[in-house]
């Protein structure tokens, strides 16, 4: 006999609620083989149905396995219980190949650490591999561990969402994922910072961001051109620049950026690229800061201002941007599930000392 479901608004969405009350109250435990098989019997289209699916998945309520199909697990609705008897970790995950290191994000990550402590969850630091991710899709069916995935490429984030490995993107979300992410806003601060500049009549400008797989980097590079065309007062050269954070290639792409620049320009530097980096590179060429050249500190490390004459900068928003992520950690540690999170911090700028 055909369940008949009656959805309006977002089937998918209903179809997941419908689904995920049935696992926990234990009345859907063998679902059929094929998906095909299942949407009939459930009067929605297999699109619906995989959609759901995924929703599911993301939440710990099913896996999909190759060979076995779906599999139900209920138990992952009782968070609380499990999460009282094993081990709770928070797995910062990384794209070794484009990052050899996690400094620049050492300050955040060390604060996250002693805010969770509280919670008595441990915070590591780990390298993304192919391998890594075969050993957390063997074990999420077990495992209470949730993973912030930290510039990843689009192809590793879905293949973590694939795997249904509980997980938080910090950072921009690939195109096709649907994980929960949080970052700092920054095609605000790009359009804020670039407005800025060209108000203080610099009519050449430059956006220096990393050289990475992850999406983030091209996207707000399209944002900073953006906001240089839309300038009423035309016209305006905007240029980017990405630059490697491999040690090997740093120096000399910064040697090579700088060979672009001329007096009255501005640069606009994104962490992790080291402010020092650029300024250095800058002052080799005789071109000091602020005048003739104006540089301005995209969410930069505390450590990466110590540099003279400071800057302006949009500080990193350190103490909102970790409780949205302990607030997210806990709250999945107490009921087993992700929670929804799309979340944007914003920063201001911050004026330069007055000599």
């Amino acid at each position: 006999m055909k369940t008949q479901l009656n959805f309006t608004a977002s089937k998918s969405k209903h179809l997941a609620d419908h689904l995920r009350e049935q696992i926990q109250r234990g009345t859907l435990t063998s679902p059929p083989a094929s998906t095909r098989a299942w949407s009939e019997q459930l009067s929605v289209s297999r699109m619906t149905l995989r959609a759901a699916l995924r929703v599911l998945q993301r939440e710990g309520c099913i896996s999909i396995e190759p060979r076995r199909g779906i599999q139900i697990h209920p138990t992952k609705s009782k968070g609380s219980q499990r999460a009282r008897d094993i081990a709770k970790v928070v797995r910062v995950i990384y794209y070794g190949r484009d990052f050899p290191d996690l400094s620049h994000c050492s300050e955040w990550i060390r604060a996250l650490s002693e805010r969770l402590q509280f919670q008595r969850v441990h915070v590591v630091m780990e390298k993304y591999s192919v391998r890594r991710l075969q050993e957390l899709r063997r074990t999420v069916r077990d495992s209470v561990d949730l993973c912030l995935l930290l510039s990843l490429p689009p192809r590793h984030q879905q293949a973590i969402e694939k795997a249904g490995v509980p997980a938080l993107v910090i950072g921009h979300v690939a195109a096709g994922v649907e994980l929960p992410f949080v970052r700092v806003n920054i095609e605000g601060i790009i359009r804020n910072a670039t407005h800025a500049l060209l108000r203080r009549g610099r009519s050449r400008l430059h956006f220096v961001g990393v050289k990475c797989s992850a999406p983030g980097p091209t996207q707000s590079a399209k944002v900073f051109l953006d906001a240089c065309s839309r300038w009423p007062r035309q016209p305006i050269v905007g240029q980017t620049h990405l630059i490697s954070m491999n040690p090997a290639l740093m120096h000399r792409e910064a040697e090579r950026f700088a060979q672009h620049v001329i007096p009255n320009d501005g640069v606009l530097v994104w962490s992790p690229i080291p402010l020092g980096l650029i300024m250095t590179a800058l002052l080799r060429r005789n071109l000091g800061i602020p005048k003739p050249v104006e540089v301005v500190g995209l969410v930069p490390t505390n450590e990466s201002l110590k540099v003279c004459p400071p800057p302006l900068h949009y500080p990193f928003p350190t103490d909102a941007f970790v409780k949205a992520i302990v607030r997210f950690a806990v709250r999945y540690f107490e009921t087993g599930t992700l929670p929804p999170m799309r979340k944007l911090v914003s920063s201001e700028m911050k004026a330069r000392p007055v000599a």
